[in-house]
Formats: C-alpha cells, sequence, structure tokens
C-alpha cells in the first residue's frame, strides 16, 4: 500500500527516501499515521471553511504534519458559535494537566475529534522561526521542514537544533542539511531550548484521572481506543493504564506458576480459571497458602498501579481501576472481605470522571466468542458488580449497547465538565 506522503506535493524523491529508511529504522516518529494525516486533513478544511485560508497556519509541508493549526484573527469568534458547532473547549483540561493555552479548541466533525485549532488574535510568527524552534526536536518532521525551508531559500544558521538535524539526516541517508562540527557551547544551547519550551508549561498539573470500568466484553477497550485516538488528535497529554489483580506479575508470575506445578494444580491466573470454569476450585481460593497468595496479589496490583500513574505526565486513563478490582479478587481469589472495597478507594486516586459500561451477560460473552471468560462467569461479575456499585460513589452507567462515538461524545462531555469545575 502507498503511504499518503508519497503523493504529497511538499516533498520531493529524496524525501521520501528519507522517510521511507527512518520507517525502516524505526525512527519515523513525526511522520503522521495515515488516519492522522486524513484527520487533520478534515480539520483544516473546517477551519478554512469558517475562517479563510489567510487565517490558518499549519507546518511548511503541509496540514498532515501539525498536531495543532494556528489561526490568527482580527477577533476570537463568540464562544457559543463554537460550541454549535460541536467544537470542544480544552483550556481548562489543559490546565489541570500543567499546560497553558488560551484559546484551545478540539475540531469536531460528523461527531469525532479531527484534530486541535489554536484561535489567537496575535500577528502571524516569520514561518522560518518556527520551524526553527522546532528543530530542536530533530526528529524527521523537524528534518523535512528544514530541508524544505532551504530549498525555498530560507537561512538555517548554525544551532544546535540544525546541527541535531543534519546528523539525524545523515543516518537516514540525506545530505541537503549543512554538517558543521559541534561547538563547546552546544549543551549550554539544548539546555535554553528546552527551558525556553517548558515556557506555558507548568513542571506537572494538579492531573485528571478517567476510569472506564466493567466486565469482560463490556467495550472498555473499544470505546477508550476511541477516545485515546480523539485524545491524541486534539493534543491532550495522555497515559493509559490497564491493571488487573493476578496479571502481569513479572518475577512473581514465574514464582507462582512453579510452585503450582510442583503441588499439582493449574498453572494460570486463578482469575483465568474461574473464567473457563466458575465452579472450579483453583488453589488460590482455598487453604493458608491462598491468604498468603491473596495479599500477595492485592500489594502488587496497587504497587503497580501507583508506580506506573506516576509515570505518566497528563490526563491517566484507566481501563479497568478500584471497582473492577474488587470484583476481580472476590469473583477468582474469594477475597470477600469487608475492608477490601474501603482500602481500595483510600489507596487509589479518586477519578475525576469513572463510567461503568453496563451490559447482560449474554450479548458480553457474544461480543467475544473465542474469550476464556464464559457467559456464567461473566453473569456472576455482573451480579457481583451490582452489589459493589452503591460503595462506589460518583461512577456513572453507560449504556454499552450504544454506539462507540456516541459514548465517546458522552465521556468528553463528562471529562470537561469536570475540568471546569475543578478549575473554577
Amino acid at each position: 500500500m502507498t503511504n499518503w506522503w508519497h503523493d504529497s506535493e511538499a516533498l520531493g524523491d529524496g524525501d521520501r527516501a528519507l522517510i521511507e529508511r527512518a520507517v525502516e529504522l524505526d525512527l519515523a516518529n513525526g511522520v503522521p499515521h495515515p488516519d492522522v494525516a486524513e484527520a487533520r486533513r478534515v480539520a483544516t478544511a473546517e477551519l478554512i471553511d469558517l475562517f479563510g485560508a489567510n487565517a490558518v497556519r499549519h507546518s511548511w509541508l503541509g496540514p498532515e504534519w501539525s498536531s495543532d493549526l494556528d489561526v490568527h484573527l482580527d477577533a476570537l469568534p463568540p464562544r457559543g458559535d463554537l460550541l454549535e458547532r460541536d467544537w470542544l473547549p480544552l483550556d481548562d483540561l489543559l490546565a489541570r494537566l500543567g499546560r497553558r493555552t488560551d484559546g484551545r479548541w478540539a475540531i469536531r466533525h460528523d461527531g469525532r475529534v479531527v484534530g486541535a485549532a489554536d484561535l489567537t488574535t496575535e500577528s502571524r510568527p516569520d514561518p522560518a522561526s518556527g520551524i526553527l524552534d522546532r528543530a530542536s526536536q530533530a526528529n524527521v518532521r523537524s528534518v523535512l521542514e528544514l530541508r524544505a525551508l532551504q530549498r525555498d531559500g530560507g537561512q538555517l544558521g548554525d544551532t544546535w537544533g540544525v546541527r541535531a538535524c543534519a546528523r539525524l539526516e545523515r543516518r537516514l541517508g540525506g545530505d541537503e542539511l549543512p554538517m558543521r562540527d559541534a561547538r563547546p557551547s552546544d549543551a549550554a544551547e539544548k539546555r535554553a531550548r528546552a527551558a525556553k519550551a517548558t515556557v506555558g508549561r507548568v513542571r506537572r498539573g494538579p492531573g485528571m484521572r478517567l476510569a472506564v470500568s466493567g466486565v469482560d466484553g463490556a467495550g472498555k477497550s473499544t470505546l477508550l481506543d476511541t477516545f485515546v485516538r480523539e485524545l491524541e488528535l486534539a493534543s491532550v497529554p495522555h497515559g493509559r493504564l490497564w491493571a488487573r489483580p493476578g496479571y502481569d506479575l513479572g518475577a512473581l508470575d514465574a514464582a507462582a506458576v512453579g510452585v503450582k506445578r510442583l503441588l499439582g494444580k493449574q498453572p494460570e491466573p486463578g482469575v483465568r480459571a474461574m473464567g473457563a470454569d466458575d465452579t472450579a476450585a483453583p488453589p488460590s481460593r482455598s487453604g493458608k497458602a491462598a491468604v498468603a497468595w491473596r495479599q500477595v496479589v492485592l500489594g502488587e496490583y496497587l504497587a503497580k498501579v501507583r508506580r506506573r500513574e506516576a509515570m505518566i505526565d497528563g490526563l491517566v486513563v484507566f481501563d479497568r481501576y478500584d471497582i473492577d478490582a474488587e470484583a476481580t479478587l472476590g469473583f477468582a481469589y474469594g477475597l470477600d472481605a469487608s475492608w477490601l472495597g474501603s482500602l481500595l478507594r483510600r489507596s487509589l486516586a479518586r477519578p475525576d470522571v469513572h463510567v461503568w459500561l453496563e451490559i447482560e451477560a449474554a450479548v458480553a460473552a457474544a461480543r467475544k466468542p473465542d474469550d476464556p471468560m464464559g457467559q456464567q462467569a461473566i453473569a456472576d461479575q455482573i451480579e457481583r458488580y451490582g452489589r459493589l456499585l452503591p460503595d462506589y460513589p460518583g461512577i456513572d452507567r453507560f449504556d454499552a449497547t450504544r454506539p462507540v462515538g456516541d459514548l465517546v461524545a458522552d465521556v468528553w462531555s463528562k471529562l470537561l465538565d469536570a475540568a471546569t469545575q475543578a478549575s473554577s
């Protein structure tokens, strides 16, 4: 299949060869995916239709390369007009995530987010200066933009960023950018550029958390796949986190499997054994060893969630959270202690938005016919969730059989409302 950039008029044959080499070396971090490129074209067309081509500023290479589009206007449009177009205001959300913006909107077209725009009354900057500022990132986009700028007669100068891009270009087989020797001041210039890049941003904001819960087959991953893609198109920093008690235990997994085999027991996690046959009695559910193992699984789960969340600078998106952990520990490990839910809620930060996908067991099972989790096991867990939900205030119930696009739109609405309330 031919990639979209093969037909880009802004690129020459040498540029295309450079991108192909970057793909081979897994260095194409600045090259948009075809779906992203198409979405950005749609966003640009919407902006041009509304404000005119002269108001819209994007990458030297074309709108496909711009993670957010700048729109320079004599006067900002009324907020209500943009809301009527189904656009989403992002300033409050980004402020909670430590990004200072003024006039950032997510452009929504036919019910889906296709890009981001910064609306401003400031005058257009010199295009070359924007390219040179981005050159410090030394990715494929910056290399291509510098090459295009130079071909159009622009002066690149002798800076750390240009030299870094030239080194990357040589690695990819190109030789258009001037290759100069490193200077003693390179390290200092790199630090200065890094400091400049943090202007308009604090180190970390108060943060926000979104959690989506539900049984296997409810559609959590499908919903979040779409939502996370829209976060990326809207240039909202985020990280997705999945964790389930008893899964992905690392070294503990190997030790547990060895002990189970030594005892002649099933080696897979208890949740898998119970999912295939909820009348099974895996060793994780009975005996003194089970009591100790439950504590290990619980402690490992809490430590893993907190550790992974600490690594995310942006919106934390949980695929399963505390109520799911309590349901799993009760179903698969027989841990139905009254203190468990209280411990989970105290140990894990409260989500700003928490959604539970409500679904019937037969429908959930039919969605994943090859999944080891059987219909009766799913039904048992749904019944367990029903008992637990009153203990988790603030969870919104979503009908999991609704179209994914509608569910995603509702998640956006809940998230932006929460961000506005938190910022007021």
